[in-house]
């Protein structure tokens, strides 16, 4: 291999270096699900639906559920787009929850959730943002926590009776740490009663390192490309040793 084709090489492992994931997920548990129930005179009726992510790639999901009886209705459901990548998580969603009763011997029930739950390791000290609302209406409600490995809270906040903005940022140092969005509601009618619940949130959870990999001059190129040279090694496992250094 020609010196231009490695030095080449090493520079673009050098730039590469410096993108490699500083958000690194060890567990994850993202869902959404629905329940819905129903009776009167002429019967009880039952529905549900769920689906969970299967693994830490994007999980873009719908699943609602429904009764309806002539004098009873239960309706559930929820939604999620969520992205992990390496240095940001996104996540937005939203749930639903009916129950309406239209006679005095009829009852009805329904349930939405639409939740994320993430463990991850931060590779580097790192400043972070968290930005983005949460909200709830009527019986519905959501709650966003970033917290330590440990358990200990960064950052909290409940929406319930409308949308609560979230603006949150600081510094956050090499380590474990878990980000849960917790998004759901259930209702329960009958005697001619009704109850509802939704949910909603768009939430953007970023990091940048507060170190980078230093800049190296020409020279350092060349040097490293004919060490390599020498060696006979330009594999990338060796190359991110040296650009570490």
């Amino acid at each position: 291999m020609s010196l231009r084709s490695l030095a080449a090489t090493v520079v673009a492992l050098l730039l590469a270096s410096s993108a490699l994931a500083v958000i690194v997920p060890t567990a994850q548990t993202r869902a959404v699900s629905g329940t819905a129930s129903a009776t009167d005179m002429s019967g009880t009726g039952s529905d549900s639906d769920s689906v969970s992510a299967p693994s830490f790639a994007a999980f873009d999901e719908a699943r609602s559920a429904s009764v309806s009886l002539p004098d009873a209705i239960g309706t559930g459901g929820g939604e999620q787009n969520s992205l992990i990548g390496f240095s940001s998580i996104t996540a937005s969603g939203s749930s639903f929850a009916t129950a309406e009763s239209f006679a005095f011997d009829s009852e009805a029930g329904g349930s939405g959730d639409a939740s994320l739950d993430v463990d991850f390791t931060l590779t580097t000290d790192s400043s972070y943002t968290l930005q983005g609302s949460i909200a709830g209406f009527d019986s519905g409600s959501t709650t966003l926590a970033l917290e330590t490995g440990g358990g200990s809270t960064i950052f909290s906040d409940f929406g319930s009776g409308g949308f609560v903005p979230v603006d949150d940022s600081g510094t956050l140092l090499a380590g474990d740490y878990r980000l849960v969005i917790s998004s759901g509601g259930s209702t329960f009618a009958d005697f001619f009663t009704s109850d509802f619940a939704s949910t909603e949130y768009d939430i953007a959870f970023q990091v940048t390192p507060l170190a980078t990999v230093p800049a190296m001059d020409g020279f350092g190129v060349a040097a490293t490309a004919l060490l390599l040279a020498g060696s006979g090694c330009v594999r990338g496992r060796r190359l991110g040793r040296i650009a570490a250094a």
